[in-house]
């Protein structure tokens, strides 16, 4: 009897003992659970903020992005959003209009093309183009701005079709050159348009536009160093345009003159105080100046002017020819 109780006593207790068990093992396991669920939130929490970031600095480092083009409805990549396109030099040929038409007859046809391109409306511009152009099509002008008005209604095959038609007119037109160069730029073509504005230069050496595509091209080939000559005379000719100052900006960044980069990035601020774009970029190089490399910007606009004077066999076969001997002449 005495063995029955004992045996009892031991089950009770061994159940009792179990139970226990299950009870600290169920509370290890809770807490371990409890516990495993703070750095998770973290964990997310982190990706967001890191998201967050890489996407800010994506939007503002992205050569594509941070740079201004010359002229206007100009997207020479696809990841470039047209609502990052400047109208930089679109402003300047409306000055230019409201300048011809108070010295031309008011009547003039082209001159309303001009007035309706300036005032952004390209398809009204596009047919009174033509309509001139069929009683003289050898208006080299009024088929220059064809072209420019045809890339501004996003017909860039259209324009470049025009736009080689002027150049075929006079061989010696800068603007159709550059025109074909933006066509070309705008379909894609980045050799092609680079050689089109390298000829344009050519035939004027103080085309600031035609020096900033041409660097611009350059950066978006990824190919800093030969963007920053181009950029750094068309800068000079151009000091107040936020286009011009903003690309030679990224140039400089990404070829680490931080110094120079920050320079031209206050310039591009006070061309334009609003472009958040431009002010994300200098935000982002003055905690580099003491990683600066020093560079000598008028040494290497001068390099590049005298680049100019020397005549190569073949302009076409010949893309970086310029930017190349200014490199040799103007690196300090």
């Amino acid at each position: 009897m005495q063995n029955e109780r004992d045996s009892l006593g031991a089950r009770a207790w061994f159940f009792i003992g179990s139970l226990a068990l299950l009870l600290v093992v169920g509370i290890l396991a809770y807490q371990l659970l409890s516990g495993g669920d703070e750095p998770v939130r973290k964990s997310h929490t982190g990706s967001l903020d890191l998201g967050a970031a890489t996407q800010a600095e994506d939007a503002s480092t992205d050569p594509g992005r941070a740079a201004g083009t010359a002229e206007p409805t100009f997207a020479a990549a696809a990841r470039v959003p047209a609502k990052n396109v400047s109208s930089a030099e679109e402003t300047a040929e409306a000055a230019d209009s409201r300048v011809q038409v108070a010295a031309r007859p008011a009547d003039d046809p082209y001159l309303d093309g001009l007035a309706l391109l300036s005032r952004g409306e390209p398809g009204e511009a596009v047919e009174i183009f033509r309509k001139v152009l069929e009683a003289k099509p050898e208006h080299v002008p009024c088929r220059v701005n064809l072209a420019r008005a045809l890339l501004a209604d996003q017909q860039p095959h259209q324009a470049l079709v025009e736009a080689l038609k002027a150049e075929r007119l006079d061989e010696t037109n800068p603007d159709a050159i550059r025109v074909v160069g933006r066509c070309r730029h705008e379909l894609g073509q980045a050799d092609l348009a680079a050689k089109a504005y390298l000829r344009a230069i050519r035939l004027d050496h103080d085309d600031a536009w035609a020096m900033n595509n041409l660097g611009l091209v350059r950066i978006e080939q990824q190919r800093f160093d030969l963007a920053v000559y181009p950029l750094a005379r068309a800068a000079q000719l151009l000091p107040g345009e936020r286009a011009v100052q903003n690309n030679l900006g990224v140039a400089l960044e990404r070829t680490g003159h931080y110094a120079a980069a920050e320079a031209a990035y206050r310039a591009a601020v006070a061309a334009d105080s609003t472009d958040a774009r431009v002010l994300a970029n200098l935000r982002r190089v003055t905690p580099l100046l003491a990683r600066d490399v020093p560079f000598d910007l008028a040494l290497a606009a001068a390099g590049f002017v005298k680049s100019l004077e020397v005549e190569t066999a073949s302009a076409e076969g010949a893309v970086d020819d310029l930017s190349h001997r200014a490199e040799e002449t103007a690196r300090p």
